[in-house]
């Protein structure tokens, strides 16, 4: 049973209520439910609103909240309100606002013009997964004229307009450009320079609009000069990050997706977690968390807290 008020468990002053006068609210809190017995009673009038700041009205209920029909002004915080500001996301901050690609997992190599020099992946170690995207060698291309185009599946957290970020180097002036859309699911024209010194660097492009999200978005990049190498794409709805940002942005998604992202389809759910205890279970030293060459409790303990650390 559950009690409320003050006194003795035999004495006046308590209440035995046969149900919990709490109900979790869609953020997180428990407030009590309305007309539950353990909400009204109280005549204390000090306390003009509730924590929600919502008015309080003759009999106030018991606690911090008042029971109301009326939307809470105040509630927990959240990135919205503290923390970067590149974190916040006009929408629920426990949702990934970014996309990320991996410019060499690219779902389609495409050759318009057949002669099969096209993009390939070259080995890089320091670089994401130690490997890039590689344009072939050859002249420079025309816009239009793709010598080859890196096509990928996108899919969004949320509808909205998104700045795409490149991370991509090139050696001198001869190898440091390639080509990018303006809208999804159209060729490639526009002209993006990277660094001409080795030395990946992060280019702000244009901006593009998601009307929809669950189905993935279609993006092509093209080719221009030969030799020019892109790492990292990303999608997020601020449009001035700054390249610290980006690093830590791009941190945060590879240790969810390396830790925990069992099934790797870039979302931690129930059944990464049956996927990690299969392999604990099977003696798979993939679960050695821990990394010392064996499995213990330990090991999935540490895999259980990188999997609440989120992923997108």
């Amino acid at each position: 049973a559950f009690a409320s008020g003050l006194g003795t468990a035999n004495g006046s002053g308590v209440t035995l209520l046969g149900s919990d006068p709490l109900a979790l609210a869609a953020d997180g809190l428990a407030r009590p439910v309305g007309g539950s017995p353990g909400t009204t009673g109280s005549t204390f009038t000090l306390a003009t609103d509730d924590m929600d700041g919502d008015p309080r009205t003759q009999p106030n209920d018991i606690g911090a909240d008042h029971v109301s029909a009326n939307a809470p002004i105040r509630g927990p915080l959240t990135s919205e309100d503290v923390g970067p500001s590149w974190f916040s996301t006009g929408g629920d901050p426990n949702t990934s606002i970014a996309a990320f690609v991996e410019a060499e997992g690219a779902d389609a190599i495409l050759d318009p013009d057949g002669d099969s020099n096209v993009f390939f992946v070259q080995s890089v170690p320091g670089a994401s997964n130690d490997e890039v995207l590689k344009s072939p060698s050859g002249s420079t291309s025309s816009p239009g004229n793709s010598e080859t185009m890196a096509v990928y599946q996108v899919t969004f957290p949320n509808t909205g307009n998104y700045t795409a970020y490149y991370l991509a180097r090139g050696f001198n002036g001869s190898t440091n450009s390639f080509f990018t859309p303006t809208d999804f699911a159209t060729d490639p024209t526009q002209n993006e320079t990277t660094s001409s010194d080795s030395n990946f660097r992060w280019e702000t492009g244009d901006q593009f609009t998601v009307n929809s999200t669950g189905a993935p978005l279609e993006f092509r990049i093209g080719r221009r000069e030969r030799d020019t190498e892109i790492d990292i794409i990303v999608f997020h709805p601020t449009d001035n990050l700054t390249d610290q940002e980006l690093d830590d942005l791009v941190a945060e998604w590879q240790a969810g997706v390396c830790d925990a992202d069992i099934d790797e389809n870039g979302v931690l759910d129930f059944f990464d977690m049956l996927g990690y205890l299969d392999l604990y279970d099977a003696g798979d030293l993939e679960a050695d968390t821990s990394g010392d060459g064996g499995l213990s409790p330990t090991d999935v303990i540490r895999y259980i807290l990188s999997n609440e650390a989120g992923c997108p």
